[in-house]
């Protein structure tokens, strides 16, 4: 059983406290800011905080000794990020959207990036939908899907009520069509991936350094030659 720090308890965070789960899990937010001398007291950190905010704690994470599962999007991590994380024998997992079964979707995606190999005429359309309130467009994880699949992308972006998130990549030829989609039906699908990532991260499954889940996961599952 671990200790962990929770950064950014909103729409998809505050879901990590409702998930049972063996680690004791403190909140983090304006009522509670996070500081070093409290952050010492924890063995991993769950950040769920917009981009720009969890940059401006990646010094007191790593002073604090924290292994970290970084659900934050829209950001740039620091080009020496890796060094550092190995420097301080820490290691962090980012991951555009934490839902383990993105993980198998991944390489449906690689699949479909080997149209041009077959086909003369195509094209891809990303699809996303979204809560009212998510501010980026395209999302972190519409942009994983486009890296994953190695081509471009046609990028449509709703954002409608609550709904949790729903991306359909279909690859259009001359005479069909071929279709990837995920939905995630509850927002506690993240709060029980980044839970499962921090298993991995405080019982020494991952080497220091910074890694992206997909990798990590692609690795687990022996997916490395899609």
């Amino acid at each position: 059983m671990a200790k962990i720090a929770l950064l950014g308890a909103g729409k998809t965070g505050g879901r990590v406290l409702e998930v049972e789960t063996k680690h004791t899990i403190e909140k983090f937010d304006e009522n509670n800011p996070p500081s070093l001398e409290k952050l010492k007291n924890f063995d991993g950190a769950i950040s769920f905080l917009p981009g720009p905010a969890l940059l401006g704690y990646i010094d007191m994470i790593i002073e604090a000794k924290l292994h970290l599962a970084s659900g934050s999007t829209g950001m740039e991590w620091p080009d020496d990020i890796d060094s550092r994380l190995k420097d301080a024998r820490l290691s962090w997992i980012s991951a555009s959207n934490f839902a383990i079964g993105m993980n198998l979707v991944k390489a449906m995606i690689k699949s479909l990036g080997k149209a041009p190999e077959i086909f003369e005429d195509y094209t891809y359309t990303l699809h996303e939908i979204h809560h009212k309130d998510k501010k980026d467009a395209p999302s972190g994880t519409a942009l994983s899907w486009q890296n994953w699949l190695g081509q471009s992308v046609k990028f449509e972006d709703e954002r409608i009520g609550d709904t949790v998130g729903d991306h359909k990549l279909t690859l259009d030829t001359e005479y069909e069509s071929m279709v990837v989609q995920h939905i995630a039906k509850d927002r506690k699908i993240f709060a029980k991936g980044a839970l499962y990532t921090m298993d991995m991260l405080v019982n020494g499954e991952v080497e220091t350094g910074f890694h992206q889940l997909s990798d990590i996961m692609a690795s687990k599952l022996k997916l490395n030659n899609q």
